[in-house]
């Protein structure tokens, strides 16, 4: 009876020292796995799961070749080159596009104007990096942390490919791009018009809507040259003062449209009526401390 009152309390001891570090690890949530949050004005957001993990970023040779065939632009295709191995913590990113309803929530602005009508549930567009990054401050203020940003270009192209490696997250031809995307071949028939409600066509694999097509979406970086692996020293930036743009709007063509299609624009000008943003929020653990990579 002694020896086994003697091992309990042992036990007990050693599972009291292993608990405080257990206390402050969280263990991933599922790739897409869906979390809701509620913004300032009360309107609520819905966000996916974005694993931890390491992908590939850009186009590789055997898929640029393909690209050219159906009629990239070889410029275009050389700044998505070359392939590079990207690592991330995991976070959640914006099942949606930022909703008009959802800005109007948190700025209580309208800066698409009179520019087109007021549609609750399609993206806030007309939207300048820099009212994107004011809407991003608001958000942390008004919840009084700084959990919520825009998502870098890479960020952005990882959580959009989903774990796929093809042009298309469904694969190498656009045949189905109509199921997945509004872009001009099926947005062309009511003219240059503004973007349709959010979550009319089918998720990436991770549950994200809309990562092609419909609206533009702003990333937090100046974009830069891609680099080989292992490369030392700054990469040399884009012209001037841009900041990345990805995914393509519903009056782009299937081109531009793609996991790996780069563009930019000018920060301070919401000049495309079709430009929005998504937004991502970073993990924590139950210490404050980001989500550790596993």
């Amino acid at each position: 009876m002694r020896v086994l009152a003697h091992l309990r309390s042992t036990l007990i001891a050693a599972v009291s020292a292993i608990l405080p570090l257990q206390a402050q690890i969280i263990a991933q949530p599922s790739p897409g796995e869906e979390e809701v949050a509620y913004l300032p004005g009360g309107e609520r957001i819905i966000l996916r799961w974005i694993p931890s993990d390491s992908d590939t970023i850009g186009t590789a040779p055997e898929r640029a070749k393909r690209l050219l065939v159906l009629g990239a632009h070889k410029t275009e295709v050389a700044g998505e080159q070359p392939a590079h191995l990207f690592q991330t913590r995991g976070f959640y990113m914006g099942q949606y596009e930022i909703t008009q309803k959802q800005w109007v929530s948190v700025m209580g602005t309208t800066p698409w104007g009179h520019s087109i009508p007021y549609d609750p549930d399609a993206p806030a567009v007309c939207i300048s990096w820099d009212r994107a990054v004011g809407f991003v401050a608001a958000l942390n203020r008004a919840l009084g942390a700084d959990l919520y940003r825009l998502p870098t270009e890479e960020e952005w192209e990882y959580a959009c490919r989903a774990g796929t490696d093809a042009i298309w997250y469904f694969g190498d031809s656009d045949d189905e791009l109509g199921e997945h995307a509004w872009v001009f071949a099926n947005s062309a028939a009511d003219g240059m018009g503004p973007p349709h409600p959010v979550g009319q066509k089918k998720p990436n694999p991770w549950g994200l809507f809309d990562m092609y097509g419909n609206a533009r979406e702003w990333c937090s970086n100046r974009p830069s040259e891609y680099v080989h692996n292992g490369f030392v020293g700054p990469a040399r930036p884009w012209r001037g003062e841009l900041r990345a743009v990805r995914g393509g709007s519903r009056n782009s063509s299937s081109l531009f449209a793609r996991s790996a299609a780069r563009s930019a624009s000018v920060p301070s000008t919401g000049y495309n009526i079709l430009q929005g943003v998504r937004i991502v929020k970073d993990a924590i653990v139950q210490s404050g401390a980001r989500e550790p990579v596993r």
